[in-house]
């Protein structure tokens, strides 16, 4: 039996609403991270590239992430898994240049259906969060919203330094939010660039404006213009320019005119992925920032995480193919059941399976499956559309499919997915090599004219024959002109049914 998980399709219409617990400040609607949360690993991340214990991998270091999607008791306000995949697909694009890639623990997501985590998920912090904690994987909780109950802030998203894990709002789970990108950057321990100005921006209208103070309203030392501070002050890093926050109402060019201490204008970098600038403007980590996250990944704070998996494939075809039924075929089903195959798609392990009445797809319910075929029950008589979209572990870039249909009918007895009167059809050897023999073993109990036709990965019929069939055994000899690896289906049509077989050529 496949691994099929249902899922509920809803749409995510949540507002932005207010402050992490853990930060003690509001933020315009971006990170939640409390200022200074891994502060003590980043002087030692710092302290070891000094020293030049650190050294560039070289390759590509593949880290595991749990994903936990939080609904509701009932299942619904859930976040959809294809959001989480654009997510993950941004992700490992933004963290490429870094030779870091996430792939999916165990290949699946975890689903949490509780009101209590999806209401406030913070009073679950020390119970259902923590037993949902995988300490080998980046574990990220995707919630309602990240604020903390009864509190007005905004926050998107944030990194619990004390518990080590992610959580991020659902409204942020898509392929284009730099939120999850830039709360990474906390797990590795970077801080913001404004580090110090969270509490209060410096922006006209402060104290002391246009001239900064040279200790910043939460603590840290206000950052000079010409970086003569950098190693003490905000970040700790002095490829970032000094930047005192208040500066995302601005565009991806700032101008206002604050000044340092010194009364020299500031020019923070717009496009820092830790600042807060917007989505559109930021896309990069700085060269210290990068050789902080590798440090923080080499330190012994992350030896829990499991480090030495590869994928199975760096890439996932777009292409997907209908086997049975047929695209746009009328199909008589028992009892209301049908079982849908498609090809193989390259690369995939794992597909995403959309069912719906209508071709837009306005209203449908979906279904994650292993394999490439899924069991469907209680159809009637009219046309379905689905879609499919594969994936795998590593690799979550692969677009849904178009969609595809088939009609269920059910006054058509020559289309029936069976042939009742056969007890036993199977194919051997399986595998088979390349351009080898086959059969066909064919138990019935009755005989019946069929035509044989094996279809490859791509739906191309790559053998075809007509076969009597007689009462009783039937061994059958098929010759295959294959030339290619992979998985193939064998159908026998006849006016009394079809029947269907998968095999693999490997060898």
């Amino acid at each position: 039996m496949r691994s099929v998980l249902r899922i509920t399709t809803v749409a995510i219409l949540f507002l932005i609403f207010s402050l992490s617990a853990i930060a003690q400040h509001t933020h315009k609607g971006v990170c939640g991270t409390e200022d200074g949360a891994g502060m003590d690993r980043l002087i030692k991340n710092l302290a070891a590239i000094k020293e030049g214990i650190v050294h560039k991998r070289g390759a590509i270091t593949y880290v595991p992430m749990k994903y936990v999607l939080v609904a509701r008791t009932n299942g619904t306000g859930r976040v959809t898994e294809e959001a989480v995949l654009d997510m993950h697909c941004h992700l490992n694009e933004v963290y490429l240049p870094q030779d870091i890639q996430f792939y999916i623990k165990d290949g699946t997501f975890e689903h949490l259906d509780k009101d209590a985590v999806y209401d406030d998920h913070r009073a679950t912090r020390n119970t259902w969060m923590n037993g949902l904690n995988d300490n080998k994987a980046v574990t990220t909780f995707i919630v309602k919203n990240v604020d903390l109950s009864g509190t007005a802030g905004d926050a998107l998203a944030y990194y619990d330094g004390q518990k080590d894990w992610m959580v991020v709002q659902n409204d942020q789970v898509n392929k284009n939010s730099q939120t999850f990108p830039h709360e990474l950057g906390h797990f590795f321990s970077l801080q913001h660039p404004h580090l110090g100005w969270g509490s209060a921006p410096f922006a006209p209208g402060e104290p002391g404006w246009p001239t900064a103070p040279a200790i910043s309203p939460d603590g840290a030392i206000t950052e000079l213009a010409d970086g003569s501070n950098c190693e003490d002050a905000a970040d700790k890093l002095c490829d970032t320019p000094a930047d005192y926050n208040g500066l995302y109402t601005n565009g991806c060019v700032y101008n206002n005119g604050a000044m340092d201490p010194n009364g020299q204008l500031i020019d923070p970098d717009e496009t820092l992925i830790m600042s807060y600038f917007g989505d559109n403007c930021v896309d990069k980590f700085t060269d210290d920032q990068k050789e902080v996250i590798e440090a923080d990944l080499a330190s012994s704070d992350r030896n829990r995480l499991e480090k030495n998996w590869t994928p199975l494939a760096t890439t996932v075809s777009n292409k997907v193919f209908p086997v049975y039924p047929p695209e746009d075929s009328p199909v008589a089903v028992s009892g209301g059941a049908l079982t849908v195959d498609w090809a193989n798609v390259t690369g995939a392990t794992h597909y995403i399976f959309e069912l719906a009445t209508n071709a837009f797809f306005s209203s449908s319910e979906k279904w994650m499956v292993e394999g490439s075929s899924i069991d469907l029950t209680d159809l009637t008589n009219r046309k379905y559309y689905y879609r499919i979209r594969p994936f795998n572990a590593y690799n979550t870039c692969a677009n849904v499919s178009s969609g595809m249909s088939f009609t269920i009918n059910n006054n058509q007895a020559t289309s029936t997915q069976e042939i009742d009167f056969v007890k036993n059809f199977s194919v051997f050897p399986n595998p088979v090599s390349r351009n080898g023999q086959i059969f066909i073993s064919v138990n019935s109990k009755e005989s019946f004219n069929g035509e044989i036709s094996v279809l490859d990965f791509t739906g191309k019929t790559v053998y075809r024959a007509n076969e009597n069939f007689a009462t009783g055994d039937n061994q059958i000899p098929v010759e295959l002109n294959i030339d290619a690896n992979g998985v193939y289906l064998m159908f026998i049509k006849s006016e009394a049914g079809i029947l269907k077989q998968k095999f693999v050529v490997n060898k």
